[in-house]
């Protein structure tokens, strides 16, 4: 089975190791890159090469410097039209209704995932999104 790759932001390193664990232990079918700094983030994507490239990018909404919506409208304006088939998602263990409405009505974001990442958010929203067989 082929490995997806994914860029976890979030700003909090027990948060980025938990999100590791869970992926090994599940043994899911993703190579994943964390990033904890937005900008830093921005950067990274705008040198990595499109065999590199994230298949799916994982934003927490509550960064250091910025939200997430910030981010993804930051990653829109400099990198979208390149990678035009990368899915973004909103993560938080929580995030206000408004922020949902938000999220739900962007054309660029694909949804909106509660943290902790699991296995069962993977296979239930991330896999029927980018369309792979996961047994």
């Amino acid at each position: 089975m082929s490995h997806f790759k994914f860029l976890f932001l979030d700003s909090d390193p027990q948060i980025n190791f938990l999100t590791s664990q869970i992926i090994e232990v599940n043994d899911l079918p993703i190579e994943a890159s964390f990033q904890e700094s937005p900008l830093l983030a921005l950067e990274y994507l705008a040198q990595c090469r499109t065999e590199h490239f994230p298949d799916v990018i994982l934003v927490s909404n509550t960064l250091r410097f910025m939200t997430g919506l910030t981010f993804v409208d930051k990653y829109i304006q400099q990198l979208s039209l390149l990678h035009p088939d990368t899915l973004i998602y909103i993560t938080s263990s929580y995030c206000s209704p408004l922020t949902i409405d938000r999220i739900e009505l962007s054309s660029e974001i694909e949804g909106y995932i509660p943290q902790p990442f699991s296995k069962k958010v993977f296979l239930e929203k991330i896999v029927p999104s980018i369309g792979m067989f996961v047994e």
